[in-house]
């Protein structure tokens, strides 16, 4: 407890503990079980699960961050176009095979929307912009255009290359693992095979120097969050880092970037410089938006849907306050427990 608070009285509680878990699952368990008091940064399908117990309130507000598909655009771990999603044509079949809306409904609970932009809520958002909508039968039609055709088992070929492609996630998210089932059928429906792949957290998000999966581009789909937050509140330092040229990892800048879909284009860098170069607002708002209306254009990601902050506390504990573009703590020091 710091003694020299600035609001005189606070911090109520003498501590707060974290305790690390290996998934949501187990941080879940523990809640119910009285083991914790506080569980952060929950999903949609988590929240409506735990509000069924009558010992857990579960807050809910609307965040910056949305759920995405991410597309490598180099063949994984090389500087190489990939041999698939290195083609629009291919990207843009498989938005158009994605049900968004059917995971929102299904799996979600529809307590969310399906998303459109990388940037959903905030002054920079821009409205209008969209994704190409579900439409499979476009999404077919699309490679078949492309020169992509069905082999015997009903997965594509084209040269010689099969239309397969290996999602990665995060082991342990059952709701992730959910989203990756409805993937391989919607996909497999088109003539495109995507086999499951996933990795616990820690080798994900792992830096450069202990070959994260993210970092290294070993991946062909991603399924991951996206999006504003707490360590990055600023979309001229938030897209910067995410998408441009000199923001792809690589071993010349030693992994440095988060440009993980490996899109170069020079019009995202000139948007951005002029963005960094002005202080009027709307100014930056339409760069923005333009910026975000070329990362749609070029299909690099499927924002599958806009993601809502939820953190789920014991009845117990009080004081807490939601907040979309913090951390579950950042009132910690209000909290106070029940007598």
């Amino acid at each position: 407890r710091n003694e020299h608070y600035r609001v005189a009285g606070q911090p109520y509680l003498d501590r707060v503990i974290f305790r690390f878990v290996s998934s949501v699952e187990a941080a879940k368990a523990q809640l119910r079980a009285g083991e914790v008091d506080a569980a952060g940064s929950l999903g949609e399908a988590d929240a409506a699960e735990l509000e069924s117990d009558p010992q857990v309130h579960v807050t809910n507000v609307a965040s910056p961050a949305v759920e995405a598909l991410a597309f490598n655009l180099r063949a994984p771990g090389t500087a190489a176009p990939h041999p698939i999603l290195g083609d629009l044509t291919v990207r843009r079949a498989l938005v158009r095979a994605t049900p968004k809306a059917l995971i929102v409904d299904k799996l979600l609970y529809g307590r969310t929307r399906p998303g459109t932009s990388e940037i959903p809520i905030g002054w920079a958002a821009r409205g209008g912009i969209a994704q190409e909508s579900y439409d499979p039968a476009v999404a077919a039609r699309l490679l078949d255009d492309a020169g992509w055709r069905r082999a015997a088992d009903g997965v594509r070929t084209k040269d010689g290359t099969r239309l397969s492609l290996r999602i990665v996630s995060t082991t342990g998210n059952k709701l992730r693992e959910s989203i990756e089932q409805v993937l391989v059928d919607e996909w497999r429906a088109i003539g495109v095979e995507l086999r499951i792949a996933n990795v616990p957290s820690a080798v994900l998000t792992a830096a450069w120097q202990s070959n994260g999966v993210r970092k290294r581009g070993d991946f062909d789909v991603l399924l991951a969050q996206a999006g504003l937050g707490v360590t990055s509140p600023d979309p001229q330092s938030y897209l910067a880092q995410r998408h441009r040229c000199d923001a792809i990892p690589q071993a010349d800048n030693k992994g440095a970037g988060s440009n993980y879909e490996r899109l170069c284009d020079a019009r995202v860098d000139a948007l951005l410089d002029d963005a960094g170069r002005t202080l009027e607002i709307d100014r930056r708002r339409d760069l923005y938006g333009q910026v975000l209306s070329i990362l749609n254009e070029q299909a690099i990601a499927i924002w599958l849907y806009d993601r809502g902050r939820y953190d789920a506390f014991r009845i117990r504990v009080l004081g807490y306050a939601a907040n979309g573009w913090n951390v579950a703590t950042w009132n910690a020091a209000e909290w106070h427990v029940a007598p």
